[in-house]
């Protein structure tokens, strides 16, 4: 059940370099997924396929807002032409908080055990 709340849920932070690797990893997975299905069930796989993965790359780009300080409202921004793009994708690659926030602790300082002085 934590996989698929880590994955798939809006809730948590996700850290710059994970937040890169899970994309890659969704889009490989999603589309070997899709060619598996392809020949079994023709076009129709990609209404089941898509969503799915849709939703798990909307769930990373909300953690990865998460991270920046930012509510997960904010990938609406998005849907502006042009600048809102922009914005979003520099939000998206831009270094995190390195503090805790309101949606959790530094997602790569949570295991470590050591002094941060601010």
């Amino acid at each position: 059940m934590t996989f698929f709340k880590t994955h798939f849920g809006f809730s948590g932070r996700l850290a710059r370099g994970f937040f890169f690797w899970r994309l890659l990893l969704i889009l490989v997975l999603f589309a070997l997924a899709s060619a598996l299905l392809m020949p079994l069930a023709g076009a129709i796989s990609a209404g089941f396929v898509n969503p799915v993965a849709l939703w798990a790359i909307v769930a990373a780009c909300a953690q990865r807002l998460h991270d920046r300080g930012f509510s997960g409202s904010w990938l609406l921004v998005g849907l502006i032409p042009g600048v809102g793009v922009l914005w979003l994708l520099w939000q998206l690659g831009h270094i995190g908080v390195a503090y805790g926030n309101n949606w959790g602790s530094h997602p790569s300082r949570e295991s470590r055990d050591f002094l941060v002085v601010k």
